[in-house]
């Protein structure tokens, strides 16, 4: 997390709007609207059920 914190401030962002977190939905979202595949973004992001992928 603070590899990612330095990371943002050094291209001049605010570190408390961005996060792991927040890279980890953006590329599923990025991946989903390129594929459209739901079953791909279930897989990378590792959840169990697809029900929360959807969410």
């Amino acid at each position: 997390m603070q590899i990612v914190n330095a990371w943002v401030e050094k291209i001049g962002l605010d570190s408390l709007n961005y996060g792991t977190h927040t890279m980890r939905s953006t590329k599923a979202t990025l991946i989903y609207k390129r594929t459209k595949n739901l079953r791909a973004i279930h897989l990378v992001l590792g959840h169990t059920k697809l029900d929360s992928t959807v969410r």
